[in-house]
C-alpha cells in the first residue's frame, strides 16, 4: 500500500488518527496499540483489524522481535539466572548464554527430583535418564494406590538408611537454609518493582515477574509447612521446588516441628509475614521463632500428645534390648509381689 495512506485507529472507543504507516508501525512495537485493533483508511469500505488491514507490519515485527531476542539470548548469562543454577545444584560452563541458561533451568525445574527417585527405585519401577516430576509423580501415585501398604514399608525403609544416603546425589556439599528463600522472594518482589517501572517493560514482562513472585512465595510456606508435616517435603504440593532443602526442613522437624499439627497455607503465610515485619534475618540467625509465634499465636495447633522423635528414633528403639537396669528393676517387682503373694496365702492357711 501507498506510504501516503492517512491511517485512523479506534481505540477505547475513541477514532484517533491520522497516521502513517510507518507512526502505526512505530505504535505497535512500543505497545499503544495491538494488533486487533481497528484501523481505517480511504482505500478500503470497512473498519478492520491491523493484523487483516497490514499484515506486512505484523510480519516485519514478528521477525524484528525474533531477530532481537535470538542475539540477546547469545549474550552471556545474567547474575540471577547463575545464582539460580547454582542454587539448583546444576553445573554448567561459566561462559553460558543466556539461552542455554533458560534450557538448564527448564530441564532442572521439570526433572524428577532425588526423593522421587528414591521412591521409585524402592518400588522397583525403572527410571529413565529423562523423567520429568510429573511423570515421577504419576507413577508414585499409581504404585501407592495399587498397592496400600507401600507408604508403610517406604518410611521404614528410608529411616533405616543412613542419613548421607539421603542427601542430593550431586558433588559436595548443596544444603540450602531458610535464608535463601527469602532472599529469593525479595529478589522476586525488586525484580517485579522495576519491570512494572520500566517503561520498556511489556505486559508480557509484568506477568511473566509476577508469576516469579507468586512461585517464590509459594515455595517459602511450603518448607515452612515441610518442617511440620510428617512426611518432610514429600507432602508437599511440588516437592521439586524444595530440592536442596530436605536436611533443613528435617531438622527443623526434629527440634520444633514435631510437636504441632500441619497448618494451613493461610496461617503459615500470615506467621511469616508477621515475623518479616519484626526482623530482617530471623529466618538465618532464629529459624526457631517461626515455630515460637505459631504456639503463641495458634495454640489450638500444639498437639497434645508429642509424636515420636522420628520415624528413625522409632524404628532404632523398637530394635534396642531392654537395659540391664530396667530387666533387674522387673525382677525385684517379681520377687516383691510373689513375697505378698506367699504371706497372703500363709495367712490365709493360718486363720484356717
Amino acid at each position: 500500500m501507498a506510504r501516503g495512506y492517512q491511517i485512523y485507529i479506534l481505540k477505547d472507543g475513541e477514532q484517533i488518527g491520522p497516521f502513517t504507516k510507518g507512526r502505526l508501525e512505530e505504535m505497535l512495537g512500543e505497545g499503544e496499540v495491538n494488533q486487533d485493533a481497528l484501523v481505517w483508511h480511504d482505500k478500503i469500505e470497512e473498519w478492520g483489524c491491523i493484523s487483516v488491514v497490514f499484515p506486512d507490519v505484523i510480519s516485519r515485527l514478528a521477525q524484528k522481535k525474533q531477530s532481537e531476542e535470538y542475539w540477546a539470548n547469545l549474550e552471556p548469562a545474567t547474575k540471577k539466572q547463575v545464582k539460580f543454577l547454582r542454587s539448583l545444584g546444576v553445573k554448567f560452563d561459566p561462559d553460558i548464554s543466556k539461552f542455554d541458561a533458560i534450557d538448564l533451568i527448564d530441564k532442572a525445574l521439570n526433572a524428577a527430583t532425588d526423593p522421587q527417585k528414591r521412591r521409585l527405585n524402592f518400588y522397583g519401577i525403572a527410571i529413565s535418564d529423562d523423567l520429568t516430576k510429573d511423570a515421577a509423580s504419576l507413577l508414585i501415585d499409581r504404585y501407592k494406590r495399587e498397592h496400600p501398604e507401600s507408604e508403610d514399608k517406604y518410611q521404614k525403609w528410608k529411616a533405616s538408611l543412613p542419613e548421607e544416603s539421603l542427601e542430593p546425589s550431586i558433588d559436595g556439599e548443596f544444603r540450602l537454609n531458610p535464608s535463601d528463600l527469602r532472599e529469593a522472594l525479595d529478589d522476586a518482589k525488586e525484580n517485579l518493582k522495576h519491570t512494572q517501572e520500566d517503561e520498556d517493560s511489556s505486559t508480557e514482562d509484568v506477568s511473566d515477574a509476577r508469576d516469579e513472585l507468586k512461585e517464590a512465595h509459594s515455595a517459602r510456606v511450603n518448607f515452612w509447612r515441610a518442617t511440620i508435616h510428617p512426611e518432610g517435603i514429600d507432602g508437599c504440593e511440588d516437592p521439586g521446588m524444595l530440592y536442596g532443602y530436605e536436611h533443613a526442613a528435617e531438622s527443623l522437624n526434629e527440634s520444633y516441628g514435631r510437636f504441632f499439627k500441619v497448618p494451613s497455607k493461610k496461617i503459615i503465610s500470615e506467621t511469616l509475614a508477621a515475623l518479616d515485619k519484626a526482623s530482617d534475618d530471623w529466618d538465618e540467625t532464629e529459624p526457631h521463632a517461626f515455630f515460637a509465634t505459631l504456639k503463641a499465636s495458634f495454640p489450638e495447633l500444639l498437639r497434645k500428645s508429642v509424636p515420636a522423635r522420628s520415624i528413625q528414633q522409632n524404628y532404632e528403639s523398637d530394635q534396642k534390648p531392654e537395659s540391664a537396669i530396667v530387666i533387674l528393676g522387673k525382677v525385684v517387682l517379681a520377687v516383691i509381689l510373689v513375697g505378698m503373694l506367699l504371706y497372703i496365702v500363709g495367712a490365709v492357711l493360718k486363720a484356717l
